[in-house]
């Protein structure tokens, strides 16, 4: 293994650390799974474990983040909750903030949350007048929600 060096990311106000010819924590060294920070801020907001997995589906599946290793960076400062619309069946409570991709590309995301396991990605440009993907209703557990 090479240099160890440490990058402060601004977005999400986390230490990212790269050694090289060592994987990213939580990455083989030829996935081109993308590198997640700052997203430990939705549990803070309500997410659970299975949703922030789901979330974590949802950004693999747009296809330049899955064929790529990318790093995404979650704007900490930026997110807000949004309550649920009571006409909603789902009654899904979701997240709005942005994103930064590869240090460089910004993206706004909604990221909706319902039941103990479920998410949807709603991801737009940047200043969110155009929407590049919706991931449709994702459950990355073993466990269905109930309705």
């Amino acid at each position: 293994t090479g240099p160890t060096t440490v990058y402060h990311d601004p977005v999400s106000g986390e230490n990212i650390v790269n050694q090289e010819g060592k994987a990213t924590e939580g990455q083989s060294s030829s996935s081109t799974t993308p590198t997640y920070a700052g997203f430990d801020k939705l549990l803070e907001v309500g997410f659970t474990l299975n949703q922030l997995d789901s979330a974590y589906s949802a950004f693999e599946q747009y296809q330049p983040f899955a064929s790529n290793k990318v790093q995404i960076s979650l704007a900490v400062n930026d997110v807000s909750t949004v309550r649920p619309n009571d006409a909603d069946p789902l009654y899904r409570w979701s997240v709005v903030s942005h994103i930064v991709v590869n240090r460089t590309d910004s993206y706004k995301v909604q990221i909706y949350y319902w039941g103990e396991n479920s998410a949807e990605l709603v991801l737009l440009n940047a200043d969110g007048s155009q929407q590049l993907f919706d991931s449709g209703p994702l459950n990355t557990s073993d466990t269905p929600d109930i309705d």
